[in-house]
C-alpha cells in the first residue's frame, strides 16, 4: 500500500535496507506516549555539576526576572483547571551553562518531549551556507559595513496562540506550593513550536514594520534597498549579520533594537574575524575565508573512535566493495555512529568542497553501512584531520 522502492537490482534482499523492520511493514504510525510530569526537584551541589552555588542562584534569579520583564507566564491554580487542560501540563527543568569562572548562565526549558504538536507546526528554517558566501561577496565587492549581532533570549519575544494553551510547572526554588501552574503566554525554550514561532515573529517585524522584503530564495535573507544601496540581513535563530553602507546597517540596527534586546557580538573588519553559522569567518584586504573550528574535527575522530595518528591527503572516494557483495553489516551501535558522522560531514561540504564526493559516496551507504562502508569513513575523516587547516576563500573579481 503505497511503499516504494528505489535504486533497487534483481539480487535486492530486504536486510539492505537496514535494521528497521518497521519499513517492511503497513506505514507505521508511532503510538502517543503519555509521560507523568513531575516538579523537578530543587537543584542541589549534586546535581548543578559542580558549579559554584552562588553563582547558579544569581543566574537562576536573572531568568526569573527575564521571565517577568517579558511577561512569559499567568499564575494558575491546578484545581481550577479542567481534565483537558490538565492534559497540558508540561514539566521544566534547569539548564546550567559555565561560560567563565565567575559567569554562569541558567535557563529555565519547558520539557517539550511530552508535547504533542502537528508536524508542520515545529518546521523552522534555517540559512544556507550558500546565501551567506553570496551575501559577503557582495558586501565584500561593495566594501559594506559588516557586524555580528546577537539578539538576547530570542525566543521570549514571540508570543504564543492563545488558541493551544500550555500550563508549564514552575521551578521549585522559587515556589513552594505544588499547586501552581504558569499558563505560558510566550516561546518558552524547549517546547516544540518556539523555535517556528519565534521565526515568524522576527519576519514579521522586519517586513511589516521595518520595510524590508524577504528573499523568497531563503526565508533567512531581508533586504531593504535605500537609495542606490541595499542592506542585508541574514538569520540564523537568535544570530544575525548584517551588511550595508555604514550609516544606512546602522540606522537599521537602531530601528531593530527597538524592538528587541540585542547585543554586538563581532565585526568583520580587515584582519578580523567573527563566528556565525558554525564557521569561522576571517576577513582579509580583498577576500573571506571560511574554517571550521578544531573542536569539530577532535569530534569526529572521537566519534568513531580513531585512536592512532596516520595522515593522509587522499579522500578515497571510490567505494572499495561493490554494494551488494559485502554483507558484513555494522551493528546498530556503530551503524548510528556511522550516520551521526556522515550527517557531521554533510555540515562540513559547503565550506570543503573538496569533500564533497567522497561524502557523497559514504552518504549513500546509510541506510545498511557495511564493515568496508566504515573503513572508508574513518580514511575521510583521517582526511579532514590532516587537512584541517584548509580555508575556503571567497575573492570577488
Amino acid at each position: 500500500n503505497g511503499l516504494m522502492v528505489t535504486r533497487t537490482t534483481d539480487t535486492f534482499d530486504p536486510q539492505y535496507i537496514g535494521h528497521d523492520e518497521r519499513i517492511l511493514q503497513e506505514p507505521y504510525v508511532e503510538p502517543i506516549q503519555v509521560f507523568p510530569i513531575l516538579h523537578e526537584p530543587k537543584l542541589d551541589a549534586t546535581r548543578t555539576g559542580g558549579l559554584n552555588e552562588e553563582l547558579v542562584s544569581k543566574a537562576m534569579k536573572a531568568e526569573m526576572e527575564s521571565f517577568r520583564k517579558f511577561d512569559v507566564y499567568d499564575e494558575v491554580d491546578i484545581d481550577d483547571l479542567t481534565p483537558e487542560e490538565r492534559s497540558k501540563i508540561i514539566g521544566g527543568r534547569w539548564v546550567l551553562t559555565p561560560k567563565s569562572d565567575t559567569v554562569v548562565k541558567a535557563r529555565y526549558v519547558a520539557q517539550g518531549y511530552a508535547q504533542y504538536v502537528e508536524p508542520d507546526a515545529v518546521c523552522a528554517t534555517t540559512l544556507s551556507p550558500t546565501t551567506l558566501r553570496l551575501c559577503l561577496t557582495l558586501a565584500l565587492q561593495r566594501r559594506y559595513h559588516m557586524q555580528t549581532w546577537d539578539v538576547s533570549t530570542a525566543f521570549l519575544h514571540a508570543t504564543r496562540s492563545e488558541e493551544e494553551p500550555i500550563y508549564l510547572r514552575p521551578p521549585m526554588e522559587f515556589y513552594d506550593e505544588e499547586s501552581t501552574l504558569w499558563r505560558v503566554k510566550r516561546a518558552v525554550y524547549g517546547l516544540k513550536t518556539s523555535p517556528r514561532e519565534w521565526q515568524d515573529c522576527f519576519a514579521k517585524t522586519l517586513t511589516k514594520k521595518l520595510g524590508m522584503t524577504r528573499s523568497r530564495i531563503d526565508a533567512n535573507l531581508f533586504t531593504k534597498t535605500i537609495g542606490n544601496e541595499l542592506v542585508m540581513i541574514l538569520v540564523y535563530v537568535d544570530d544575525l549579520f548584517i551588511l550595508g553602507p555604514h550609516d544606512e546597517s546602522n540606522e537599521m540596527l537602531r530601528l531593530l533594537q527597538e524592538h528587541f534586546t540585542m547585543k554586538q557580538t563581532g565585526e568583520l573588519t580587515e584582519g578580523s574575524e567573527v563566528q556565525f553559522l558554525g564557521r569561522t569567518i576571517k576577513r582579509d584586504l580583498d577576500s573571506i575565508s571560511f574554517s571550521t573550528s578544531t573542536n569539530y574535527v577532535t569530534a569526529l575522530v572521537d566519534l568513531l573512535d580513531i585512536t592512532d595518528n596516520r595522515e593522509t591527503r587522499i579522500t578515497g572516494s571510490s567505494s572499495p566493495v561493490p554494494r551488494f557483495d559485502d554483507t558484513n553489516f555494522l551493528s546498530p551501535a556503530d551503524h548510528s555512529r556511522y550516520r551521526r558522522a556522515v550527517g557531521m560531514l554533510q555540515w562540513i561540504v559547503p565550506t570543503r568542497p573538496d569533500m564533497a564526493f567522497a561524502t557523497k559516496e559514504r552518504a549513500r551507504a546509510l541506510a545498511s553501512p557495511t564493515n568496508a562502508d566504515m573503513t572508508a569513513l574513518r580514511h575521510l575523516v583521517r582526511y579532514y584531520r590532516t587537512t584541517s587547516d584548509l580555508e575556503l576563500r571567497i575573492q570577488p573579481k
